[in-house]
Formats: C-alpha cells, structure tokens, sequence
C-alpha cells in the first residue's frame, strides 16, 4: 500500500507495536548505562504509547509518586545545624513544644532547624512498571492468542459412590449387586 503526503511517497505505515518494541530495547540498553538516561529512555517509551494511555499512566500519579514528612536540615559551612532529638532553637531559653505522647511539635515556630516538610519521592522504578502496565492493557507488549479446544463429550451425570476402604467391602458390595439384579431379572422372568 502506498501513501503519498505531499510530494513524499510513503509504501507503508509504520508498525506502531514494532516501533514500541525497538523503544523497549533502548530503555533496556540506558538501564545498564546509569539513571539519567534510562529516566529519559522510560519517557521516551511513555511517549509512544496512545495518547488514552498516557493519560492513564498520568492518573496514576499516586502509584509512583508518594509524599511523605521528611525532617530537612539548614547547613552552616557543609554541615547539619540540629538533630531530630535536639533541633537548634531561636530561642534557647524557650523549651521544645511537645505533643501529648512526648515527641517533638515540628510546628513549633521557635524551631529553626530541622523542619519537618512534605516531600515527594518519585519510584522511578514503579513509574516504569506502570507504563509497562499500559503498553500490556494497549496490547503493544504480549501477545495473547485465544485456543479452543474441544474436550470432547462429557458426561452430563457421573455417578458417584464412596470409595470403599477395604476389598473385601468391595468384594461384598458387588456380590449384592448382583445378587440384587439376578433377583430382579427372576421377577421379571416369571412375571
């Protein structure tokens, strides 16, 4: 099939699920270089998906980014000033505020350092998973052919008996039955 846009003659679309394959190659070579690039090469990867699927891996945002307190620490000449039992105070003479369980109010406006802020963590690691989990739902991953097979006919009623313990109850139960049909079939006889 050809295409002509413009003064360029195309012969054939390109295979989007090919394209995607080749990305997922180069996200697995940048992988073994360092973060960086691999970071970019995973973007890289997001941008080839549909654009319904990127919008699904962006509103997934709680899956890969998580926001969490963390204590940060002001730094006078390359090191720390408090520590998160003794922060540094304005005040050194006005005491730490404490919560009722005995630990530290980080609110206390008389702290200077550390500060208890929220900071988010971006799973760079989950964020990958996720936009493999879109490539999977758009079906540019694995290929899953659908097999029928036939069982062959089934038994629309088996008939189910308790599996004896011992063989002479076997022996025993099988000798009724057919003493049981041998009667049967006498009756039938003379009647």
């Amino acid at each position: 099939m050809t295409e002509t846009i413009g003064e360029i003659t195309f012969k054939e679309k390109p295979d989007m699920a090919q394209v995607f394959i080749r990305q997922l190659d180069r996200t697995n070579q940048a992988a073994t270089l360092n973060s960086d690039p691999h970071q970019a090469s995973i973007y890289q990867t997001l941008s080839n998906l549909p654009a319904l699927w990127r919008e699904w891996v962006y509103g997934q945002e709680d899956r890969y980014k998580m926001t969490e307190p963390t204590l940060m620490y002001k730094k006078f000449s390359g090191r720390r000033i408090g520590t998160q039992t003794a922060p540094m105070l304005r005040d050194k003479k006005i005491p730490v505020k404490r919560l009722d369980d005995g630990t530290i109010d980080w609110t206390d406006p008389n702290i200077i350092s550390p500060l208890l802020q929220e900071h988010t963590v971006f799973d760079q690691q989950r964020f990958n998973e996720i936009v493999m989990e879109a490539a999977e739902r758009a079906k540019l991953t694995w290929n899953v052919d659908e097999l029928e097979v036939d069982a062959g006919d089934t038994l629309e009623h088996v008939e189910r008996k308790k599996t004896p313990l011992w063989w002479r109850d076997l022996k025993r139960e099988q000798d009724e039955k057919a003493e049981s049909e041998e009667a049967l079939q006498n009756t039938e006889g003379k009647g």
